[in-house]
């Protein structure tokens, strides 16, 4: 909604505050920790670092998109699939990569 307006670099952050992060990371790690426990599989570490860099990239693409920076050669229309999320916000999830939305159908044009 803040999409355009001056005061809209305070609403591009993902999660929007440091503890809906931190939910982010319990969330997406707790059924990793878990399979690792009982399974003991010894991929945690990893995954999470995996996760923490990932986020930080999408973190970093999303900032450029809405605040109108290059991205790197190769996502240029990153910029127009992300931004029609935000006209049909029940379609075009992924912030930078549309593959997973076009193989699990959420692109609704």
């Amino acid at each position: 909604m803040s999409l355009g307006t001056p005061t809209k670099a305070e609403y591009v952050p993902l999660g929007g505050s440091p503890i809906w992060v931190f939910a982010l990371f319990i969330v997406n790690e707790l059924p990793v920790v878990v399979a690792n426990f009982w399974l003991g599989l010894e991929i945690a570490p990893g995954v999470l670092l995996g996760f923490a860099i990932y986020f930080m990239i999408t973190e970093e693409f999303h900032w450029r998109i809405h605040l109108g920076e290059k991205l790197p050669v190769g996502f240029r229309r990153a910029t127009a699939h992300h931004l029609a999320h935000h006209m049909r916000p029940n379609g075009r999830f992924n912030i930078f990569l549309p593959l997973w939305d076009k193989f699990l159908g959420s692109i609704r044009d």
